[in-house]
């Protein structure tokens, strides 16, 4: 789901951009496992865990995530446990903002529309 919410490393020649890109990806694919309530019985595995991990890292991340990627190229490691440790502090009313209009907005957007893609595929009828 990542690589379908994100863009490709071959669209993207600023290093900075890609890092960002892994950055998400990285803590996506970490809040799909160990998000809030993504351990509980019938959500474990399936695609509402997937997309809640996204919702989860848009609507309650602080500002700038840190990947794999910007360690390598010498910045500075995201702490052990959740995102928080991190991310820099983005202003509460701009946060607000991009969940509900915004670029936040647009990434739970395609984060659903690739869910029900997949689950269309698997021949559960899914509609948005």
């Amino acid at each position: 789901m990542g690589s379908t919410l994100f863009r490709q490393s071959t669209d993207c020649w600023d290093e900075q951009a890609w890092e960002r890109i892994d950055a998400c990806r990285y803590w996506i694919a970490w809040l799909f496992r160990h998000g809030k309530g993504n351990q509980e019985k019938g959500i474990a595995g399936t695609l509402w865990e997937a997309y809640n991990g996204v919702a989860e890292l848009v609507d309650h991340s602080a500002g700038p995530l840190v990947g794999l990627r910007a360690v390598e190229n010498g910045r500075q490691p995201p702490q052990r446990g959740a995102p928080a440790g991190a991310l820099r502090a983005t202003p509460p009313a701009r946060r607000l903002e991009s969940c509900w209009f915004g670029t936040g907005f647009c990434t739970k957007v395609r984060a659903w529309e690739a869910a029900v893609k997949v689950a269309n595929a698997k021949g559960q009828r899914v509609t948005a």
